[in-house]
């Protein structure tokens, strides 16, 4: 473990400019030629997180999908649970993420496993809702997205936890898909039920506990 966190920060550190440059091309590409449109490169995505989540706060994520986020996130707080229910990117998943300790991995759809991760909870709680059918490898389950369900049972433990922030990735998908995905005014509705706090930020509903800044 020692070896591999020696020779991480070295990679990190030959490396960088690459990844800088890299970087830089996604940024001018987005800008340039998408018009800052939805959805933002993941990196970008990734600060958004950063930004918003409490320090040393526990994080639940449904849609691990190959584990990229699940890794970021674990590599800058206390602990992450995180939900696939596709047996393929779960495989993925584990051997990208078998070096973080602190990141708990469930197989199974949200309506399995979410409740059961939410009812041991407490003290500061961030969660991560990107388990949505995408096309690819994605999981299709009865629903393209377990959104109600999830925030319906967010709302039932909500008393649990000390502060709470809700990131809903894809916004997008209430205009471009009304059949499957929930409009906007659900969002807003369901946020002011429960006296929290509300924003639309690069393609995520972001809700916050009440104190909790935005900017």
């Amino acid at each position: 473990m020692i070896v591999y966190k020696i020779l991480k920060k070295f990679l990190k550190f030959i490396l960088f400019p690459f990844v800088f440059m890299d970087r830089i091309r996604w940024l001018s590409d987005w800008f340039f030629f998408k018009k800052c449109s939805s959805p933002p490169p993941h990196f970008v995505k990734q600060s958004l997180l950063l930004r918003h989540g409490i320090n040393n706060s526990v994080w639940v994520e449904t849609g691990t999908f190959l584990g990229q986020t699940t890794k970021f996130l674990s590599e800058h707080f206390n602990f992450v649970h995180s939900i696939e229910p596709s047996r393929k990117c779960l495989r993925v998943a584990k051997r990208n993420l078998r070096f973080s300790k602190n990141v708990a991995l469930y197989e199974g759809t949200s309506e399995l496993c979410f409740e059961k991760i939410c009812s041991s909870l407490t003290g500061d709680i961030c969660f991560w809702l990107d388990g949505h059918y995408s096309d690819g490898i994605t999981f299709k389950g009865i629903t393209d997205t377990p959104i109600l369900f999830e925030l319906d049972t967010i709302k039932k433990y909500l008393g649990n936890f000390s502060n709470t922030v809700i990131l809903i990735d894809d916004i997008r998908s209430s205009h471009i898909d009304k059949e499957n995905y929930p409009p906007l005014s659900f969002y807003v509705n369901w946020a002011d039920s429960v006296g929290m706090d509300w924003i639309i930020e690069l393609d995520s509903f972001i809700i916050k506990s009440k104190g909790l800044t935005f900017y």
